[in-house]
């Protein structure tokens, strides 16, 4: 039996939440203009090449929003890690890509396929300078890890939902948020740390939430009532960055104090320091008493 320790994967998670999803909208939104217009088309040409569907509109719907998303990166590029949100991107597109089977065969293809559709004439000015942003090469780590990547996205829009209500904390999606991460932190160990890291970090942001409450609202009393008796006043990781946790909420760490472990030590070493002067003044004095005799 090969008892070989396993290889963690290399996948960065660092910058990509939320610096990727900030001022963009995923839900209840349908962008309007031009560009968007062109998208539909872009969309609806590829549904009619690489998908057998005879009802395109759920699809090109939630592809233009998807490839619209570009346009986003393209906006803020001065302001975030680019290959970063390229992951966020490819990701969302595999997402598209497993609610709406295509023929191609997975996700850097659609991609590739969706770009040189966009380099038509018609599509040539706007759009075609959106697919030049991200690799293709990134869709490849994007896939291996896509599971896991799901889990993390729904995390975070629970606690983005949660966190956006400082009046009425709902309950929900805090379930939502806490059942995440510890379904998450159970596999801490089969990523590097920044897996550990972007964990950390959304407890931390709960923890800030929780702290700017107004304790007074009856609302945020029934609220911080719950989290009281369950245990999540301190944060909702089970096993990673429990001092952190207890110093975001009392403002103290639990930690054993460095200043009493420093006194204790010297006390010993005093101690000590007063046997070993006991002992040598009753030898001096057995020796002077032969001496003597």
């Amino acid at each position: 039996m090969d008892n070989a320790p396993q290889t963690k994967d290399t996948f960065d998670f660092t910058n990509i939440f939320p610096q990727c999803q900030d001022g963009f909208q995923w839900i209840n939104f349908t962008p309007h203009g031009e560009l968007p217009d062109k998208l539909t088309s872009l969309c609806s040409d590829f549904n009619l090449n690489y998908r057998t569907s005879h009802s395109p509109h759920p699809f090109v719907t939630d592809c233009r929003l998807v490839t619209y998303y570009l346009k986003h990166i393209q906006n803020k590029e001065k302001n975030i890690i680019l290959n970063a949100c390229c992951k966020y991107f490819f990701y969302k597109l595999k997402n598209l890509l497993k609610k709406f089977p295509s023929t191609c065969q997975d996700t850097k293809s659609c991609y590739e396929a969706i770009k040189s559709l966009s380099c038509q004439k018609k599509f040539n000015e706007q759009i075609s300078p959106l697919f030049s942003l991200c690799d293709s090469k990134v869709s490849d780590s994007v896939e291996k890890i896509f599971h896991i990547f799901e889990r993390i996205d729904y995390t975070y829009d629970n606690l983005s939902l949660l966190i956006s209500n400082k009046r009425n904390p709902v309950d929900s999606k805090f379930k939502n948020f806490k059942s995440g991460m510890n379904y998450l932190e159970g596999f801490h160990n089969m990523y590097n740390d920044s897996f550990k890291e972007l964990l950390i970090n959304f407890n931390n942001y709960y923890l800030e939430y929780v702290k700017k409450l107004n304790q007074n609202d009856s609302s945020v009393k029934a609220f911080m009532s719950y989290r009281s008796n369950d245990g999540d006043i301190t944060g909702v990781l089970k096993v990673l960055d429990k001092k952190p946790q207890m110093h975001a909420i009392t403002g103290t760490d639990t930690a054993i104090d460095t200043s009493t472990v420093s006194i204790t030590n010297n006390g010993a070493q005093r101690s000590t320091g007063i046997c070993f002067l006991f002992f040598t003044i009753l030898i001096i004095m057995f020796i002077l008493y032969k001496v003597k005799n």
